[in-house]
């Protein structure tokens, strides 16, 4: 099966989620489903997300929480009891992946057969969303037998 869920938490994130939702629709692998966990929103982004639903061919669904829960650990669970993958990817909306983020990450877990991957490679692009800068956040120190670089 190898597809991958991606659970993308939201709340107020009508600036950067039409952003996210078409670097998705852009992604080289396409053996994925989408599940948006809307905790509450009060601006435009249901309303955007809902917008996309016929672009993703029956690949995304919206759901919302019934009470905003003040962060992501609650609508991302959400999206778990929901998840029909062999993985997940858990993404937010101001988050944007490249074309290729999820044939990489497929790759990379099947390699050393991981059950848990966790990247700290990421663009950073500024304000005016022009300029892209490859940046890395080390979290673990080198030789630490939990993680391979």
């Amino acid at each position: 099966m190898n597809r991958i869920e991606i659970i993308l938490s939201t709340y107020n994130g009508e600036r950067y989620i039409k952003e996210q939702l078409d670097s998705i629709i852009r992604s080289s692998f396409k053996n994925w489903h989408i599940r948006v966990s809307d905790d509450c929103s009060t601006d435009s982004s249901p309303d955007i997300v809902r917008s996309y639903i016929p672009k993703f061919g029956g690949r995304l669904n919206h759901f919302r929480l019934k009470k905003n829960t003040g962060g992501a650990g609650i609508p991302r669970n959400k999206g778990i009891t929901l998840a029909r993958g062999e993985y997940i990817m858990f993404i937010d909306s101001d988050d944007m992946i490249t074309e290729t983020a999820l044939e990489e990450n497929l790759k990379l877990a099947r390699e050393y057969n991981s059950d848990v991957l966790y990247r700290t490679l990421y663009y950073k692009l500024s304000a005016d969303g022009t300029a892209k800068e490859l940046a890395s956040v080390p979290k673990y120190k080198p030789g630490d037998e939990t993680v391979i670089d």
